[in-house]
């Protein structure tokens, strides 16, 4: 079994935003896309696991160092591989480079959840190719930012409700709509004066259909810390550092 996939992509122009790059939330469709096909050649992708294990993949942080954004019709070529895996927690890196210039580098942590309860599973109690030699180079050196920051409602920056055109096969927010909904927190101008040379986001709880997702973002001195929550219950968490 290959530890590694590797695909070459075409950039539409559904995937550009209103700068004429990918999107964040384009390029975060394109990691979880290739992710999800090496998963399935490794047996290992959600079907499988329902079938095999009665469990299902989340991602729970991601972290990505932009140099550039890919743009329109550029061949982007996207490689992701395994490491390894901790009690629960399995990591993935990726690249997407454009010409053999790498322009943003991938790390992510998964875990597993039981279909049933929704609790995590240990890694050993799925079904996976554990044997496979995982690589042991990355994408982005260190480990994920410890993020927090102190938010109250003057740091309030604006609601939306949950609708059906939100939610994934598990039935809760897609993660990656979650990067369009913090960037959502931010005007068009700007996002045209600042780009975002690193970008780190944890999910921490579930949203569902009909519950109001309240954002809050504040200033850091190393970038823009932005949180999202249902009530009092903290749903994402992202950190944004801004090119100088």
């Amino acid at each position: 079994m290959e530890n590694t996939f590797k695909t070459e992509i075409s950039v539409g122009s559904q995937n550009l935003n209103c700068n004429e790059e990918l999107s964040l939330q384009a390029c975060m469709e394109i990691f979880q896309d290739v992710a999800n096909t090496h998963a399935e050649r490794l047996g290992a992708d959600r079907w499988s696991l329902l079938k095999k294990s009665g469990a299902f993949w989340v991602v729970t942080k991601v972290k990505l160092k932009i140099e550039e954004m890919p743009k329109l019709h550029d061949n982007v070529v996207a490689e992701t591989w395994t490491l390894d895996n901790s009690f629960v927690a399995f990591e993935r890196d990726a690249k997407l480079s454009v010409s053999d210039r790498e322009l943003v580098k991938i790390k992510s942590e998964w875990v597993t959840l039981d279909a049933d309860t929704h609790k995590i599973r240990p890694a050993k109690t799925i079904a996976f190719p554990f044997e496979m030699e995982n690589r042991t180079d990355r994408a982005i050196e260190g480990k994920f930012s410890v993020l927090k920051a102190e938010i109250n409602k003057n740091n309030f920056s604006y609601s939306r409700i949950i609708k059906f055109g939100d939610l994934d096969m598990n039935n809760h927010v897609n993660n990656c709509y979650y990067s369009r909904f913090v960037l959502d927190c931010f005007s068009s101008e700007e996002l045209k004066k600042n780009k975002i040379d690193e970008y780190e986001i944890h999910f921490v709880n579930e949203c569902h259909e009909g519950e109001q997702l309240d954002f809050y973002k504040t200033e850091l001195e190393d970038g823009t810390y932005v949180e999202a929550r249902v009530g009092d219950k903290q749903i994402i968490k992202a950190h944004i550092v801004w090119k100088k």
